[in-house]
């Protein structure tokens, strides 16, 4: 299985799409099989991917060719069928009606993800889209604009996404919660002590990876799907004070004692966001802020860079130059997706 990166803007207009084109056309370029998918224009609105790819007058299949797909995906298969950009495959399109999201879009997206060293998602401010892939995702990258607004937007956003990023994994790991049926991730909102129940889940996750050095995901062996259903592992304190968790029996945040395998898998440590900030000129104490604020990992500035529209009207995707503010971040991003395993 590939890596997975979403591209998810946090107002309008800041450039999320153009950065996801950039990144899957500078992994192409460092010679790793990469894909595109436009998941914005499946609310109906037309989305912009196609576009800033050049593509969008190519012949090939778009999204209303999927409609009926359900169960395993012959990932290259399809991507022999979809236009091409600069060595990249474009899925784009409108035609995936509302109600075919859940089931469709994580089956196209493993299948391609199957195949393919990189595949880029370009994912809509629209929770239903991302709870359907948030399974799949390895990072997600929400671009946030410098002005007063949309920082403001940003902070309003947020919360949201992690809420729905621990949905995707408390789903995934459901089937094997103890008999006691106790939430992966708690409610923090309507369960008691939800918040710091949630807090411990993080923590142990974590620490599974400190403990061991290695990244969880990498000791499931080849070919494993790490966010399949059992892929669990289980904490145990080191203190008399326990507090029922997600998986198995946590103890206080902090008093993490040995890693003990339930099943021949690990326990996966919830996607946080990374944010990467657009606006007219960097800033170092504006990302320092940004980051305390809304705790989050600023992993870049994209100034404003008024060669992109020029290109994209030449039919020239984002990133085929090899320089300029979004192919250095792009890079920075890429660097990070593909190393953050071995980095573990």
């Amino acid at each position: 299985m590939g890596h997975v990166i979403g591209f998810m803007p946090a107002s309008g207009g800041v450039g999320a799409t153009t950065l996801a084109a950039a990144l899957a056309v500078r992994a192409a370029q460092a010679d790793r099989r990469a894909v595109a998918v436009d998941l914005d224009s499946l609310r109906g609105l037309g989305g912009r991917l196609d576009v800033a790819c050049g593509v969008e007058q190519e012949p090939g299949w778009r999204w209303d060719r999927l409609v009926d797909v359900d169960g395993i995906v012959d990932g290259l298969g399809l991507a022999r069928e979809l236009p091409e950009t600069f060595g990249v495959p474009v899925l784009s399109g409108i035609g995936l009606p509302v109600e075919r999201w859940a089931t469709v879009l994580p089956d196209v997206v493993a299948g391609l993800a199957r195949v393919h060293d990189v595949t880029v998602l370009d994912v809509p401010r629209d929770e239903r889209v991302l709870l359907a892939v948030a399974g799949r995702l390895d990072a997600l990258v929400v671009v946030v604009g410098t002005q007063v607004s949309q920082l403001a937007a940003a902070a309003t956003n947020l919360p949201g996404v992690r809420d729905v990023l621990d949905a995707a994994l408390a789903v995934s790991v459901a089937p094997a919660l103890s008999p006691s049926g106790v939430s992966p991730v708690p409610d923090v909102d309507t369960e008691p002590g939800g918040r710091a129940a949630r807090d411990a889940w993080r923590a142990a996750a974590r620490a599974t990876t400190q403990h061991t050095g290695r990244d969880p995901r990498e000791r499931l062996g080849p070919g494993a799907d790490y966010r399949r259903p059992g892929v669990v592992q289980r904490v145990r304190a080191a203190g008399p004070s326990e507090l029922v968790g997600p998986v198995g029996v946590l103890g206080p945040v902090g008093v993490l004692g040995p890693v003990e395998s339930l099943e021949p898998g690990e326990m996966v440590e919830p996607v946080e966001p990374w944010v990467v900030l657009r606006g007219v000129r960097a800033d170092a104490d504006l990302e320092d802020l940004v980051s305390d604020q809304l705790d989050v990992p600023v992993l870049g500035f994209v100034r404003d860079d008024p060669r992109v529209p020029s290109d994209v009207a030449e039919g020239v995707a984002p990133g085929v130059r090899g320089r300029g503010p979004v192919v250095d971040v792009a890079d920075r991003l890429l660097l990070r997706l593909v190393g953050q395993r071995v980095a573990a």
